[in-house]
């Protein structure tokens, strides 16, 4: 039982700082900025433009999917990879997003 219970109390190493870190308004306010410009780019990936436009929008695509599975990994890292964090609603948006 004891064994169980000190398995249950280990924390990751830095996951306490990269929470205070996804706790920063800065951050939070990166990701609204980032799904913002995911829109706007999604609405112009509808209309018929240059395949230099489309492409640019390509790698915007690829770069916000890329942060938002960054940001995905690093908040279970910071829950411990507890598989509860699997089942919030916000973390099957985020991993679906991904």
């Amino acid at each position: 039982s004891t064994q169980r219970e000190s398995i249950k109390t280990r924390e990751m190493p830095g996951a306490r700082a990269v929470d205070d870190f996804l706790k920063n308004p800065y951050v939070e306010l990166f990701s609204v900025f980032g799904i913002l410009v995911s829109c706007a780019g999604y609405a112009v990936d509808t209309l018929e433009v240059d395949p230099a436009t489309r492409n640019i929008l390509n790698h915007l695509e690829d770069f916000i999917s890329t942060a938002v599975a960054s940001e995905w990994f690093l908040r279970f890292y910071s829950r411990d990879f507890d598989p509860r964090y699997l089942i919030e609603p916000l973390a099957v948006v985020d991993s679906y997003l991904s």
